[in-house]
């Protein structure tokens, strides 16, 4: 529940700093759908067990954080969150905000990563850790992984 408290969150933060971003060719959401999923690649996949690794990731990528754990990227209307949690849980997040064209990058999305997903989800394992990767198109483009 509280993964989708995030996301719903990170979503609406990414939504509201970029309403006026509105790319109607499928080819435009393409794009940018490939920088999210790159920033994700380099960001958190990159990162995964070390937030403020993370953290420090985002910053040299050009988001700017707006509070503890959430940056933006306004040039690229990107979103980053970085949660952790008391029972060593992190959630890493990149969000895409509206899309104009329906376009879902689901597939290019784990593709990227090399797994495959049920319905927008791969449980791995990565050096001995559980990591649950998901994306969840809410009016835009969600990126998470979570390890548990």
């Amino acid at each position: 529940m509280k993964l989708y408290a995030a996301l719903a969150f990170a979503l609406l933060v990414s939504a509201s700093a970029h309403a006026e971003d509105d790319p109607s060719s499928e080819e435009a959401t393409r794009a940018v759908n490939a920088l999210a999923i790159e920033r994700f690649g380099n960001i958190c996949r990159a990162n995964l067990s070390d937030p403020d690794a993370a953290r420090a990731a985002a910053e040299a990528a050009g988001f700017t954080f707006v509070g503890t754990g959430t940056g933006i990227d306004e040039r690229a209307n990107l979103t980053f969150q970085i949660n952790t949690h008391p029972t060593r849980a992190i959630e890493c997040i990149i969000v895409r905000g509206r899309v104009g064209a329906d376009y879902s990058a689901r597939d290019d999305f784990f593709r990227s990563l090399g797994f495959t997903h049920q319905r927008g989800v791969a449980q791995i394992a990565i050096d001995g850790e559980t990591y649950v990767f998901m994306h969840v198109k809410m009016g835009g483009q969600i990126f998470t992984v979570l390890m548990e």
